[in-house]
């Protein structure tokens, strides 16, 4: 393989940086093989489907949908009381933090990506948020 072709490959292969990951860029897989070991992605906790991005350095993993959630909703339907506050996008609780989040919807306690009430503390896990929005 020369370098030019070398170069053209790189290039044509689709990263992200994502915020919640800033130690490398996120490589998209297009295809997955579940054979052999399982992984999870880190957004959801579900187990990883094509298509995702993956840091092949860290293992780290979001499907592409949780990859490309929006890192705030506006005027989400579900909270009307502080619908002009917005949602933010938050990452699970850092490792020295107790507090799990449970979501408002599903009451399933979670680590995982979750929005997060400007003004209250009203959570919704990207699961419930992404079933629920148009996103």
């Amino acid at each position: 393989v020369s370098e030019n072709e070398n170069e053209s490959h790189v290039k044509s292969v689709q990263q992200i940086q994502h915020p919640f990951h800033k130690e490398h860029p996120l490589v998209l897989v297009a295809e997955q093989n579940n054979e052999g070991l399982k992984a999870y992605c880190d957004g959801c906790g579900e187990l990883l489907s094509a298509p995702c991005f993956t840091c092949f350095h860290c293992n780290y993993h979001l499907h592409k949908q949780c990859a490309e959630a929006p890192l705030e909703i506006p005027n989400h339907h579900l909270h009307p009381k502080h619908s002009y506050a917005g949602f933010f996008l938050r990452q699970k609780p850092c490792l020295y933090d107790d507090l799990v989040y449970g979501c408002a919807l599903c009451k399933e306690k979670s680590n995982m990506f979750f929005y997060e009430c400007n003004d209250c503390v009203f959570f919704i896990d990207i699961k419930c948020a992404q079933l629920s929005s148009s996103f």
